[in-house]
């Protein structure tokens, strides 16, 4: 091991197992290891990071990269009493597995994937998340002018700094596969950020920094390939009064509740988000509105005087909340409009939450702002409490908000979205009194386990304040209620 100090950042250096198919990440003796599983690639021990949940275990993550196909080898390394169901998350990956020896199973990857694996259906019990990548294609010059290059080995920045680089425009972060840096990412009014590779960035537990990585005003931002992993409460990336920023095959695993959403975009606009596993201990994504200031949900700021989130593009990622929801848009609503919203082709893998107000999709508005053009589609949820909440509202878990101002949620598409294991599947639309009705929603090809969801279904749940709301084309007439649903200023 070789130790560095230069700029403030602590290096150390240590050896990766590499070869000309198989890339292996290894973990410093300064990082948690997860003792839960075992892995091989290609008989090659891989590291695995161990990562606190909510649940009194830990959960695993490793990562690697190949270049053509590669055996995988896993084995469990706790009481398992003959575990015999192997789940592999999504099931559109098709994985077929062999059992070595009870506990021991084998399986071959032929391309780049982000994995989970469910251990006789207990999604609250020991769970492991790999990422299979490709490796980096033409990799920057470690002396590249404007390219902070992290090799591989451990990179700590310094208390003195903040924990935190601070990015200007027209510079770029490079993590290379076998990089571990603890610290922050953060730039403010600058353009041209670029931050990538396939090293890992994890916050030093005695920071208090909110957010991994924080953009506020800036434009033009590429964040792709890294893995965020964070051992206590915090959100992954956050973008906020920001145009044009692009996310693509990145790792968030922040399950620590309360306060830990994979990523915010907060009064942006032009944000794409493609490729990502999310695990977070509250919105795995959120859409949402924080005024000028990074405000706290309240009742006197006006939507309208804050800039809107809109053109927003989600797709392919796969997506885990250990509380709140999968896919939430607000509750924080202050911003003049959300719109222009399309997620598509994404695996919900579970949600825990069973509350009235919680899903595995969520449109929820505290400050009354217009909630427009918004297409769901494609989208497979495996386990979660309800399947979609639609509503209005002044408080959720201690936020408050005002519904005084204009605007309304209304134009919303729902396509194919399935459900496949057992969950309440409740679909819950309130509008908050006749002058905001929830308008216009159209419900198209909605199956849970099997079952197309129709307008005689038990599972809608609408109250007196909605209006043309549509399923598979028929509207329904009146209001649907299968328990009763307090409709107004609750």
């Amino acid at each position: 091991m070789k130790i560095l100090k230069i700029l403030g950042i602590t290096f150390i250096i240590f050896y990766q197992n590499i070869n000309a198919e198989v890339f292996i990440q290894a973990v410093p003796p300064t990082v948690t290891t997860s003792k839960s599983f075992s892995v091989k690639v290609n008989s090659k021990p891989l590291g695995l990071f161990a990562i606190p949940s909510r649940y009194g275990n830990n959960i695993s993550y490793g990562t690697f990269g190949f270049t053509d196909s590669v055996s995988i080898e896993v084995t469990t390394n706790f009481p398992s009493a003959g575990f015999t169901k192997w789940k592999f998350l999504p099931a559109t990956d098709s994985i077929k597995y062999k059992i070595l020896s009870n506990g021991i199973i084998t399986f071959k990857l032929y391309k780049p994937t982000k994995l989970t694996v469910i251990l006789n259906g207990d999604y609250r019990g020991r769970t492991l998340h790999l990422v299979a990548s490709r490796p980096q294609i033409n990799p920057p010059d470690p002396n590249s002018p404007g390219t902070l290059f992290f090799g591989p080995g451990l990179h700590e920045i310094s208390a003195e700094e903040q924990h935190t680089i601070t990015l200007e425009s027209n510079r770029k972060v490079y993590l290379s596969p076998g990089a571990i840096v603890k610290g922050y990412i953060r730039a403010e009014n600058a353009e041209n950020i670029k931050v990538y590779g396939q090293g890992i960035l994890i916050p030093p537990s005695d920071s208090i920094n909110k957010h991994v990585i924080d953009f506020e005003a800036c434009s033009n931002i590429s964040v792709s390939g890294i893995s965020i992993l964070m051992p206590h409460e915090g959100d992954g990336i956050f973008i906020y009064k920001s145009d044009q920023t692009n996310i693509s095959n990145a790792t968030i695993i922040n399950p620590v509740i309360w306060n830990s959403e994979g990523i915010i975009i907060a009064n942006s606009s032009e944000t794409t988000i493609k490729n990502c596993l999310i695990r977070s201990g509250s919105n795995a994504i959120a859409i949402k509105g924080i005024g000028n200031n990074r405000e706290a949900s309240n009742d006197s700021i006006e939507p309208g005087s804050a800039l809107p989130s809109t053109a927003i593009d989600i797709s392919q990622c796969r997506l885990w909340s250990d509380n709140s929801n999968a896919i939430g848009i607000g509750p924080e609503t202050m911003t003049e409009y959300i719109s222009d919203v399309t997620i598509s082709d994404c695996d919900i893998l579970f949600v825990r939450d069973e509350e009235i107000d919680k899903a595995a999709i969520s449109v929820f508005s505290l400050q009354s702002t217009d909630i427009y053009n918004v297409s769901l589609k494609d989208i497979n949820i495996y386990t979660s409490g309800q399947l979609i909440v639609l509503k209005n509202s002044e408080q959720l878990a201690g936020l408050k908000g005002s519904q005084k101002w204009p605007g309304n949620i209304h134009n919303i598409t729902f396509n194919n979205i399935k459900t496949f294991e057992r969950g309440n599947d409740r679909i819950q639309i309130e509008g908050w009194d006749s002058t905001k009705l929830i308008h216009n929603i159209a419900l198209t090809g909605i199956i849970t386990m099997g079952d197309t969801v129709n307008a005689n279904s038990p599972l809608l749940n609408l109250n007196d304040f909605t209006s043309a709301i549509t399923i598979n084309g028929d509207t329904i007439k009146k209001p649907v209620q299968t328990e009763p649903v307090t409709s107004t200023h609750n």
